[in-house]
């Protein structure tokens, strides 16, 4: 797969609410190695990971579809830029090693934590936070 430049990768991002919505992805807290996943419960073959900041990175497939975030350090990096998450992953995430949310896709909490997730991603691609390494268009 070709490198992705800035503007494929923050459109990408913007595709997330509706391709999540379209795919019914499934968060899921990997307490063990501190990642959270927003994603189909299997990423599907072929998806590459891009870094899109410094807290996030996207699969996406040869199209530049997205196929799934992961937050590598979600506990000890990401919740600590958004302190919002740190009190609702207890109400979505309850506890354990490896966890999917508590609900069925009408848990409140959950369908408020996924739309602050995904306008947090947005949002950060937007502004700017993408790493030093994707400031500089490629073809």
């Amino acid at each position: 797969m070709e490198k992705m430049n800035k503007e494929q990768l923050i459109a990408a991002v913007k595709q997330v609410p509706s391709v999540a919505s379209d795919e019914r992805w499934v968060l899921t807290l990997d307490r063990n190695e501190g990642a959270l996943f927003y994603s189909p419960e299997i990423i599907p073959d072929g998806a590459e990971l891009h870094q899109v900041t410094d807290e996030y990175s996207l699969y996406v497939d040869k199209d530049f579809r997205p196929r799934g975030v992961m937050v590598e350090y979600y506990d000890n990096n990401f919740i600590q830029h958004h302190p919002e998450f740190k009190v609702m992953s207890p109400k979505v995430f309850g506890s354990g090693a490896v966890v999917e949310p508590k609900d069925d896709g009408k848990n409140e909490d959950t369908l408020v934590f996924r739309a602050l997730f995904e306008k947090t991603l947005i949002a950060e691609a937007v502004s700017g936070h993408i790493p030093p390494h994707m400031q500089t268009e490629t073809k």
